[in-house]
């Protein structure tokens, strides 16, 4: 996501602090399914270049807050971004080893439909890039790569110029002066070196950071250069004073790691600095003073407190899906906790219980089993939940297990009493793509091919409601389709995927399965768990009709089920009937349910909760054992 604002104006000799009422939100760019590493302005903010972690680059019409088009050339995540002003050349580089020249007048004139472009590569990296830069006459383009080598090319013919050791870690910033003469590099290894291209050596090397260096500025003469990084600190540092130990000073020290800085007016006189928290914050930064001549500088920074800061929400550091398999605590940065409801994508509700994470995860189990069948991370700093066709499938429950699942039926509508959390969530989120579908006048999806019709053979057919009865999930709620094989992925939102160019496109994209169960309302079988039933040993009544074989039944199967069918099938007591003959009496249901109480199942030696389902009874007491389940029945409180 990219999100633009309006800082206040600001008189040209003082920067006061601005309240937050004058922060103003433009807008925000969310199309991208990874991190944004990079972004450019083209056209004097007119139009945005963006690299992401989802190995493509976009094109914006900022103006607008539409994205124009998506470029798929690099294979791995696109780092950096760098524009050639003067040619209207636009550079990207990757992990891919790759860098691609791009005609940025081409790029802002493609459309969703007309996205073809011919790029240009600049051959000879051996590793991954991790910075860039092009100068504003597009005559010269240097990289960073991750074994420590700076590569040069020259833009106009493609070719590399030189290729050189620059540092012994990762280059992870470095920056061209517009003439091309001078480089100013930062890396993992702590130092940052200014080089002379023309003659090939280094001319400074400035060690005043403590840690690796992952942002350089310059000022427009490159006499004056601010670098920050893992160190949290951004030093001002004179690139024509000698000796190096008394060209800087520390301005700033921000909280977290620094990501990038960017300059706050024409002036200098303020940056804006990003960092790995959720804000972002305005510094000020103090005239020119004489520099301490302590080696590294000024031990204190100039200004303790940022004049602006933009407030993001704080990231999502940590997690834990409850054994219900529906809903996850998390925790941000700032230590807040939360409950979330996956199954209807949305937040519970805070717990401000003034408990731990662990003893809220603790607090909310619940001795009941259920299959995994989705995946979780927080890499975004959001929480991001994964479905695949082999996990939803075991996601059967009972529908009595869930009070706040009411489904609203007709008539003549068919009464259910279980659900499969996968299926119901997947038609939640495809809910207006399934309106839309069948308001078409083109049949419905029939398999053209063997894998489909197995795959449906596979699947018994029941007839829930034509749509999702159960609940909505909110049209704001963003969901990605991602093809495994080629790794490219489709982002909808539940409101936008009924409009007709993202249900088209839906169309095309979803594969057959989750059309069976969207529009056909297939829906997975049940998984059976096979167990023997026996007698305890304290049992004391005879048993009739029961054979030592194995019985079947889906795992959802509760134990009072289980006991019901012990006492109407397999329990005969001398004292229970007035004549032998009475043994064939057919039982009522009130009298089989009653029957069913007055007994009670072991498994393991232990007793089982009626309200328990097989596959709870399987995971916690006979996991670990081999063969099938052992199930004991005797009489409660049987009198001797």
């Amino acid at each position: 996501t990219q999100s633009t604002w309006g800082s206040p104006a600001t008189d040209s000799k003082e920067i006061a602090p601005a309240p937050s009422s004058r922060k103003l939100f433009h807008s925000s760019f969310e199309h991208h399914t990874d991190w944004v590493n990079d972004i450019v302005l083209f056209m004097d903010g007119k139009y945005l270049f963006s690299a992401s972690s989802d190995c493509t680059v976009k094109v914006w019409n900022a103006s607008r807050g539409t994205c124009n088009s998506t470029l798929r050339t690099h294979k791995d995540y696109v780092k950096v971004l760098s524009l050639a002003e003067d040619v209207e050349y636009m550079v990207s580089g990757g992990l891919d080893k790759s860098i691609y020249l791009f005609d940025a007048r081409v790029l802002v004139n493609l459309t969703a439909q007309n996205n073809t472009i011919n790029t240009q590569s600049l051959a000879g990296s051996n590793e991954s890039i991790y910075s860039l830069d092009i100068n504003r006459a597009g005559t010269i383009c240097v990289a960073g790569s991750s074994d420590g080598y700076v590569a040069v090319w020259d833009p106009r013919s493609q070719r590399l110029e030189r290729r050189f050791r620059a540092h012994h870690e990762n280059v992870k910033c470095l920056l061209l002066s517009q003439d091309g003469n001078k480089l100013l590099t930062g890396s993992c290894d702590g130092t940052v070196k200014l080089w002379s291209l023309n003659q090939g050596q280094c001319v400074e090397t400035y060690k005043h950071h403590k840690d690796s260096v992952w942002s350089l500025k310059t000022d427009p003469t490159f006499t004056v250069m601010y670098s920050g990084g893992r160190d949290k600190a951004v030093y001002e540092t004179y690139l024509n004073k000698r000796p190096s130990n008394q060209a800087s000073r520390l301005l700033f020290t921000e909280t977290n790691p620094i990501l990038d800085m960017q300059f706050g007016d024409i002036g200098l006189k303020s940056m804006w600095v990003s960092t790995s928290a959720s804000h972002v914050n305005k510094w000020t930064i103090p005239p020119a003073e004489k520099p301490s001549s302590t080696e590294g500088g000024n031990k204190s920074p100039m200004t303790n407190t940022p004049v602006c800061t933009i407030d993001g929400n704080p990231a999502l550091i940590k997690y834990e899906i409850l054994n219900d398999k529906r809903h996850i605590i998390t925790q941000d940065r700032q230590g807040n906790l939360a409950k979330w409801d996956v199954l209807k994508a949305c937040k519970v509700c805070s717990l401000n219980h003034g408990l731990s994470f662990e003893q809220e995860v603790k607090q909310h189990f619940q001795f009941v089993n259920f299959p995994s069948w989705f995946t979780a991370d927080l890499k975004t700093g959001c929480l991001t939940i994964h479905l695949e066709e082999s996990d939803l499938m075991a996601s059967w429950t009972v529908l009595g297990n869930h009070p706040d699942l009411k489904p609203v039926r007709s008539e003549s509508e068919p009464d259910y009493d279980k659900v499969n959390f996968g299926c119901v969530l997947l038609q939640a989120l495809l809910e207006n793509w399934t309106q839309f579908q069948l308001l078409q006048p083109s049949p419905q999806h029939e398999p053209n091919n063997k894998d489909e019709a197995s795959g449906r053979s596979r699947r018994v057919h029941m007839s829930p409601p034509p749509l999702n009865n159960l609940f909505s999930i909110r049209p704001n709620t963003i969901f990605l389709l991602t093809n495994v094989s080629t790794g490219k992925s489709l982002r909808c939102s539940v409101g936008s995927c009924g409009n007709e160019v993202e249900a088209s496109t839906l169309k095309d994209s979803l594969p057959s399965w989750a059309i069976e169960i969207v529009i056909n309302k297939w829906l997975p079988k049940f998984r059976k768990i096979t167990f023997f039933l026996e007698p305890h040993f304290t049992c004391n009544f005879k048993v009739y009709n029961l054979k030592r074989e194995r019985l079947s039944a889906n795992d959802l199967l509760p134990v009072s089920k289980v006991l019901e069918h012990v006492y109407e099938k397999c329990l005969h007591n001398d004292d229970m009937y007035n004549s032998p003959n009475d043994a064939n009496v057919q039982l009522t249901s009130d009298e089989i349910r009653q029957g069913g109480e007055s007994l009670e199942l072991f498994c393991n030696d232990t007793i089982l909760d009626p309200k328990w389902d097989l596959r709870t009874v399987r995971h916690f007491l006979w996991k670990g054992c081999s063969g099938e389940i052992r199930l004991e029945f005797k009489q409660k409180d049987q009198k001797k």
